[in-house]
């Protein structure tokens, strides 16, 4: 009993006020960070973003894609611990990125990312983001300490990327 006490705390905490990115015309410097949940993973993925914001001591603009549907009450819940962040409904993606690749004539990465929610990760996050540079973790990820790996600022953004080895090949 204890134990499911803790899970829960989360959605008794306060509010995070991480700035939007989509508040500015265009792509902008900075980082932005982007996390893909579905309503199965909420509360790990807030766990994960308030942790990250807690530790990390930046005000990195925040945008959340949801996987799958979301309810109207879980979307309120989801604006309510996250209310300055871009919330990205699938549907809202769906129209943005399919009509996107489908003008660059991309259709075989377009079959990819309708069979394969992780590229929405690859793809959605670039076409969606409004920051020269995107951090993005999933949403079992949790952080103790300041990730300063993650957040040092980088000379040149298109010269280094930082991934973690997966045990697994996700993306493909």
């Amino acid at each position: 009993m204890k134990e499911l006490s803790y899970l829960h705390q989360i959605f008794h905490s306060a509010a995070l006020t991480a700035p939007s990115d989509h508040e500015s015309q265009g792509v902008r410097e900075g980082v932005g960070v982007h996390v893909l949940a579905s309503v199965d993973h909420l509360r790990e993925a807030l766990w994960s973003i308030k942790s990250f914001y807690h530790y990390a001591g930046v005000d990195y603009p925040l945008t959340f894609h949801c996987q799958g549907p979301f309810a109207d009450n879980e979307l309120a819940a989801l604006t309510g611990h996250l209310p300055t962040a871009r919330i990205v409904t699938e549907e809202e993606a769906d129209k943005i990125v399919e009509r996107e690749l489908e003008g660059r004539s991309l259709s075989r990465l377009l079959t990819k990312r309708k069979e394969e929610f992780l590229f929405r990760k690859l793809i959605d996050f670039s076409l969606l983001g409004e920051t020269k540079q995107i951090l993005s973790f999933d949403s079992d990820v949790l952080f103790f300490q300041r990730p300063d790996e993650l957040i040092a600022p980088q000379q040149d953004p298109y010269a280094s990327a930082i991934f973690q080895r997966d045990c697994y090949r996700s993306y493909s």
